[in-house]
């Protein structure tokens, strides 16, 4: 047995996050963490109309929504208003939202009710707060959906969890709720999909340097450890985004703006319930986007990608903000409204608006606070960052059992496709490999890490006129047909009973560097199989350990011994987290199997919701989650044996010695 496996769970490490209050609001009324008063505050203090949604001012197709003091602020939308017969809302209509406009149950004595709210986002029937330590608090409107209801929430998607913000202070986040407000999604074809039985809320976060987009839903672990490519590949570096119904809305330093569709079901990753294909389907007249069929019907993959939005004409003393908002209009990909907050040729503070599909830009005047921070600067050009892609280069085994050459080139995990050449007997095959990301029960507990592997689903698409081999034939546009783990040293390619096909290293970038370098790199990747933490043990290496043993004083000795010693603890935590993860990967495979053999018995495979493609997909996807989360933990547990020994020497010698010193004095 392990050493590691014999160790003691001490407790799960608490991550206190560091938050940096949020930027002073773009617009009217400056929210601060003081305590709230039940009183309505003065009519200045809160605004007459909301045009533009910023961290402290929003509104759903319900209520619009205010920050004061740390409290939440609420009153009747405009067009919820309208709809009921009433006046437009006023200044005078806002009311402190229950609980003293915190997030509560008031049921439950063992809710985390925050002491302020710093920050939030509204979309559909959806209202997300943030509170002083980097919680997320969710707030849903009970609808059509199965078990809706009317309820604050401190817990996210599934397995259920506590979720956080993992860096202090992003440069922007939001929230897209896409239900039944906006009811369909048209795919790459133009076929409808209706939006399901619940719908689905994202959250989008850019990171602080403006060059990752991360996400997490309502489905997925509690963390944010999954990545939306960026505009240009993520090559671009963005000032701002916004979302409404899995509508992404962006703007970079030079004023262009970019709109895309994409949350874990378009992307391709809910393939237990949804069918996805590569392959172009006809225009299909029934069922329509409003009918439920038409969510079970096969999504195209892969989404449209990010399309650049006609930039918005300056004149005279027209200038743009960072400010921008995207609403929900109806029903469609099409029924989005753009707004970016600005001045006109004229000086008139106010926003630019169009139609996501409409050509040209209308301005209208508003009464808006800009921040001086927040103007871009005009003339400016966008800051584009370098190629984050890497070449992969080793053999693998398609179809026939041979052997083949491989290369593949411009990988990034999060922007695909990349691009496979294959070496066979009768010349060089091209494909993309598109990759998306597979649902996993793990939560990454550090999702801002780098080095860390990735689990796609791959598939490949042949390029055009190309003479393939009958087994490469039936692999191409096959869906999901290569399971992939990848990090950045290597690239594992399975099939779908999680058989290695082949492994892929990563090409070292620089061929002529000498063999200390060359050495050097080999011990760096075999660390990096140990995960995250091996990396850091490489990385501290030198800080950890002395051969001087007699040139040390005790004070020396005991903060070595310390370093050591919280680093011993580290990994012996990270085996139990590995051993668990394993133990609920078998677990839910074995669950996932009753399941199935439950649905096939009582017939759901065929008669309920989501039956036929969870009866299909579920069961191997699983299973493969499980073989390969099995084999990755397995490798990395070699590793973490040999440090682990090595510490614990270490720490020996080092406690030798102080106890010497200490026995001499």
């Amino acid at each position: 047995m392990s050493a590691l496996n014999r160790t003691k769970r001490s407790g799960l490490p608490k991550l206190c996050l560091l938050w940096l209050l949020w930027p002073i609001p773009l617009f009217q009324n400056p929210a601060s963490a003081q305590e709230a008063s039940t009183v309505l505050p003065e009519t200045s203090a809160l605004p007459e109309h909301i045009s533009i949604k910023t961290a402290t001012q929003s509104f759903n197709s319900r209520y619009d929504y205010a920050l004061h003091q740390g409290r939440i602020w609420w009153r009747p939308h405009r067009a919820a208003q309208a709809l009921d017969g009433g006046s437009a809302p006023s200044a005078l209509d806002w009311r402190l939202m229950p609980c003293q406009g915190l997030p509560c149950q008031p049921e439950n004595a063992d809710f985390p009710v925050p002491q302020a709210i710093v920050s939030m986002s509204a979309d559909g029937d959806e209202l997300t707060a943030i509170d002083g330590l980097g919680r997320f608090y969710f707030r849903t409107m009970a609808g059509q959906g199965l078990f809706s209801k009317t309820e604050w929430t401190h817990l996210s998607g599934f397995p259920k969890g506590v979720l956080k913000l993992p860096w202090a202070k992003p440069l922007a986040w939001s929230m897209g709720r896409r239900h039944f407000d906006v009811l369909w999604y048209e795919d790459a074809d133009g076929n409808p999909h209706h939006v399901g039985t619940t719908g689905t809320s994202t959250l989008y976060l850019l990171s602080p340097d403006g060059s990752q987009i991360r996400y997490t839903d309502n489905g997925l672990p509690a963390d944010f450890s999954r990545s939306i490519c960026g505009p240009e590949r993520g090559r671009l570096r963005l000032k701002n985004i916004q979302a409404s119904a899995a509508t992404l809305f962006a703007i970079d330093a030079s004023g262009q703006t970019y709109t895309r569709m994409d949350d874990f079901d378009i992307n391709g990753g809910t393939s237990m319930f949804i069918p996805y294909t590569y392959k172009p389907q006809p225009l299909y007249r029934r069922p329509s986007g409003a009918e439920f069929d038409s969510h079970l019907r096969p999504w195209r993959l892969p989404p449209v990608p990010w399309r650049a939005q006609p930039q918005i004409v300056l004149s005279g003393q027209a200038r743009l903000s960072t400010a921008i908002t995207i609403l929900q209009t109806g029903q469609g990909n099409a029924a989005r409204e753009l707004r970016v907050a600005g001045i006109n040729s004229d000086g008139r503070t106010g926003y630019y608006t169009k139609m996501i599909n409409a050509e040209a830009w209308t301005f209208y005047p508003a009464a808006l606070a800009h921040q001086a921070n927040h103007w871009l600067t005009p003339g400016a050009l966008a800051e584009r960052l370098p190629a984050d892609e890497a070449r992969y280069a080793g053999k693998l085994k398609l179809g026939s059992g041979q052997d083949y050459p491989a290369e593949l080139y411009d990988l990034n995990p999060a922007c695909s496709p990349a691009r496979l050449r294959l070496e066979l007997p009768s010349g060089a095959a091209e494909f993309y490999l598109h990759l998306v990301e597979a649902w996993s029960h793990a939560r990454c507990e550090d999702p801002t890490q780098a080095n860390r592997h990735h689990l796609r689903l791959g598939t490949l698409e042949a390029l055009p006129n190309q003479t393939l081999p009958p087994a490469l034939v039936r692999l191409d546009r096959a869906v999901f047909a290569l399971p992939v783990s990848v990090d950045a040293l290597r690239l594992v390619i399975y099939n779908q009973a999680g058989d290695r096909l082949g492994v892929l290293a990563r090409k070292d970038p620089d061929p002529a560097a000498p063999c200390a370098d060359l050495g050097k790199l080999a011990f760096e990747r075999l660390m990096f199989q140990g995960g995250p933490l091996a990396w850091q043990w490489l990385e501290q290496f030198p800080e950890l350990l002395s051969f001087d043993l007699d040139g040390l004083d005790s004070d020396s000795l005991k903060a070595l011994i310390a370093a050591n010693q919280a680093l011993l603890d580290r990994f012996e935590l990270e085996a139990e987290l590995i051993a668990a993860a394993q133990q609920q990967a078998w677990a839910e495979a074995i669950g996932t199997l009753l399941l199935r053999n439950l649905y096939l018995g009582t017939g759901m495979c065929w008669w309920m919701p989501y039956g036929p493609a969870f009866c299909r997909s579920a069961p191997p996807l699983m299973l493969l989650n499980w073989r390969i989360e099995d084999e990755l933990a397995r490798e990395r547990m070699l590793r973490y044996d040999t440090i682990h020994h090595q510490l614990q020497s270490r720490l020996e010698r080092y406690r030798q010695k102080l106890r010497h010193i200490e026995h001499i004095k």
